[in-house]
């Protein structure tokens, strides 16, 4: 899963990189928006591989959720900070 979905990634960014190098700044919204689908609950290891997956990629900002919903969120939101690679951004 994790190299299908980094390859998406990588065919995403160069299909929008022009020829004179511009920065693409990418924010993903999976682990906020994603998860208000009908029928959708991701448990907290699959909203842990999801952000790990998304820091593979080099994702610029990952919202990461949404912290009114309650303390787990706040929780897990807060598990992000120290793995997160040093140039992505955690969004609420």
């Amino acid at each position: 899963m994790r190299e299908i979905f980094a390859h998406g990634i990588h065919e995403v960014i160069m299909k929008n990189f022009s020829k004179e190098k511009q920065r693409i700044y990418l924010v993903d919204t999976t682990l906020r928006d994603g998860a208000q689908a009908a029928r959708i609950n991701f448990s907290y290891s699959e909203k842990l591989e999801i952000a790990k997956l998304l820091f593979d990629c080099n994702i610029d900002e990952v919202e990461a959720g949404i912290p009114a919903i309650g303390v787990n969120e706040i929780d897990f939101i807060n598990k992000l900070i120290p793995i997160k690679p040093v140039n992505t951004k955690i969004s609420v």
